[in-house]
């Protein structure tokens, strides 16, 4: 006998929610009160259950991570540095260095229980904005990255854009080394690109709306 089936429950894996949106601010103008437990509210009315803040870089971790404990059971999120931040990484010599302090803040996540700390990124390759960090400054931040990434062993939380060549040579020979996998977000690419990411590598690809 037919029955009615259960509803969809959906999770955002991709939840920016430093931008300045969330703040409430659209072109650089104030026009509300930072509202994100209403957007909570919201999404868990139309069954989103769960959401992945994106970390872009350390700052924003911090501010993540605020949330997070606030909405520990809805909210989760992951620890990276963004192409676009790939130059913050090796713009200051203070001590503890940039990937030190992402290290030592991963490892401590990682020991709690239900750690918070579900994927590693966002990470990888953008030449289309250039203008944020050039090619040879991202590709350094994506190894050097991914050499944390084996250290964590989460899933990955990847970024390619207009790179899709160099983002292959440099990613495939740590997947070995990292057996969970990972998903490239918004995905923007070709066919043939995709077909390389998944088929060849076994990485997942999402899409934009």
């Amino acid at each position: 006998m037919a029955t009615d089936s259960e509803p969809l429950r959906f999770a955002d894996v991709a939840v920016t929610y430093t931008a300045d949106q969330f703040q409430g601010i659209y072109r650089g103008k104030q026009y509300h009160a930072p509202d994100f437990g209403e957007v909570i509210q919201r999404a868990k009315a139309y069954n989103c259950e769960k959401m992945m803040l994106t970390t872009m870089n350390l700052e924003g971790f911090h501010r993540n991570l605020q949330l997070v404990r606030e909405h520990p059971e809805t909210c989760t999120l992951t620890l990276g540095v963004h192409p676009y931040h790939a130059g913050e990484i090796y713009a200051s010599t203070n001590e503890p260095s940039y990937l030190s302090q992402i290290r030592e803040i991963g490892q401590s996540l990682l020991r709690e229980e239900n750690s918070p700390l579900v994927a590693f990124g966002e990470i990888g390759l953008d030449y289309e904005y250039l203008d944020r960090a050039d090619k040879e400054t991202q590709i350094r931040a994506f190894k050097d990255q991914l050499e944390l990434a084996v250290e964590f062993q989460l899933p990955l939380f990847l970024h390619v854009r207009e790179s899709c060549a160099d983002f292959i040579e440099i990613i495939r020979p740590y997947l070995p080394r990292l057996p969970k996998g990972g998903l490239v977000h918004s995905f923007t690419g070709s066919v043939s690109e995709m077909r390389q990411l998944t088929d060849e590598l076994g990485l997942d690809v999402s899409v934009n709306g």
